[in-house]
């Protein structure tokens, strides 16, 4: 199915009637002239009111115009309808191109709930992002209200890559996740290249790349995750290359070159079962201004 509008291309909402929406999003390719690819909005009528059982071979094209390319908002993952919650699987979500990224936010998951998975496979793609203006890949439920997990993986072939210019590529608050990604870019981000707060499970990162973040190149605040960049390249972010702040997980890289931050590394913090560490075994540290690495209260910290 093809779907070219000067509107949203897909605009589903739960009404004032009382009823439920169940959505099955398959095998669709979405154009929007100046609005979004795909918005799904449930907040009207409060959560419970938008199911959404199939999620997948979806593809947002960008155009100049558009406002962005996927925004959920209050909305449950659940491959079957009612009772507990059963994971939704997809195997290829691309938002934008490298020749024409969406205009705003790539996918923005906002109070949702249940359980999704995106899947790269030997023919197929996962998850790809390439946007300017907005965040790459967003889930805020800081609301609290609800429970979400999020698992994206990778194949040896297939790639999953997100691109953002002129804003933050990762901004993830509140969820589980169980992700990999083989790129991850942010280019001239207002605020931090890549932000988790609030996130437990597993991150990992191939290739994390930030340039002129507005605030810190990679954040970590309050993170209950394992969180790994193979390699990670930070230049030029406007305080600190890296922070992490109250984070009971492991950040580690096999090689961090941070050139240009007011502050290389910040570390403050650790609350819960003292089990938090950093370690950066390869890479170059040269702040502007401030310290290379500045400690306090962390646990284990390896150079």
């Amino acid at each position: 199915t093809t779907v070219t509008s000067s509107g949203n291309a897909l605009d589903a909402r739960a009404g004032g009637d009382g009823g439920e929406l169940v959505l099955r999003v398959d095998d669709i390719e979405l154009t929007s002239t100046a609005g979004l690819g795909m918005n799904i909005d449930g907040s009207a009528m409060g959560a419970g009111r938008i199911t959404i059982s199939e999620f997948d071979d979806i593809t947002v094209f960008g155009t100049g115009g558009g406002t962005g390319g996927i925004a959920i908002n209050t909305a449950t993952f659940d491959s079957t309808a009612g009772g507990a919650i059963d994971e939704v699987q997809a195997d290829r979500v691309t938002i934008g191109s490298s020749a024409a990224p969406v205009q705003g936010d790539g996918l923005s998951l906002v109070d949702v709930s249940g359980a999704l998975e995106i899947d790269s496979s030997s023919s197929s793609e996962g998850l790809n992002i390439y946007n300017n203006g907005g965040t790459g890949l967003l889930v805020d439920n800081s609301t609290g209200s609800t429970i979400f997990s999020l698992e994206i993986d990778t194949s040896s072939s297939m790639n999953s890559d997100i691109t953002t210019t002129n804003g933050t590529a990762i901004s993830l608050n509140t969820l589980s996740a169980d992700i990999e990604l083989d790129t991850v870019s942010s280019m001239d981000a207002t605020a931090d290249g890549i932000s988790l707060t609030a996130v437990s499970g597993d991150v990992f990162i191939r290739s994390a790349t930030v340039e002129n973040a507005g605030n810190d190149g990679i954040s970590l605040d309050n993170v209950d995750a394992t969180t790994t960049f193979t390699t990670a390249t930070i230049g030029n972010a406007t305080n600190n290359g890296v922070f992490a702040n109250n984070s009971d997980g492991t950040v580690s890289s096999s090689r961090l070159d941070n050139d240009g931050a007011a502050t290389g590394i910040q570390l403050t913090g650790q609350p819960g079962n003292g089990t938090a560490s950093f370690s950066a075994t390869n890479g170059t540290i040269q702040p502007i201004t401030g310290h290379g690495a500045n400690i306090f209260t962390y646990p284990s910290v390896p150079f």
